[in-house]
């Protein structure tokens, strides 16, 4: 790619939701879109319909179907997720995406506290999209 190609790309910041930040760049001429979006998220308590509970009244020993010898109390989550976009022809079109996933979740038990960490890549999509239809600026 040229240095005139590369200036001539868009990039877009796709509106932000509470947790997600996401930029595609994208050259209305070529064939290719890349793109990559952050999204994270915090959990924590327990709740039983739309009443808190503490982990006191959660954690227990098994078998009553009401408590529980381990607990998440914390959960912190967070992806990145690429996209790669081809345009086969003005119809057709697929786009693979691959988030890479970081979490971390405390736990407390009925003998001690420990914290699982885990990071990778996670479901790997391949998404064909194919217009059938197309009127003025609506299309399906």
């Amino acid at each position: 790619m040229s240095l005139e190609q590369i200036l001539s790309l868009h990039i877009v910041k796709r509106p932000a939701t509470t947790n997600a930040e996401n930029i595609v760049i994208r050259d209305d001429s070529a064939r290719w879109t890349i793109g990559c979006r952050y999204i994270h998220a915090f959990f924590s308590g327990h709740r039983r319909g739309t009443d808190s509970l503490s982990n006191g009244q959660v954690l227990g020993a098994p078998p009553n179907g009401v408590v529980f010898p381990i607990l998440p109390t914390n959960i912190r989550q967070e992806a990145h997720t690429f996209e790669l976009g081809y345009r086969a022809t003005e119809k057709l079109s697929v786009t693979v995406l691959a988030p890479y996933i970081f979490q971390s979740t405390e736990h407390i038990s009925l003998v001690a506290g420990f914290t699982i960490d885990s990071d990778g890549f996670g479901d790997v999509s391949v998404t064909p999209s194919y217009r059938i239809w197309e009127k003025g600026n609506h299309a399906v």
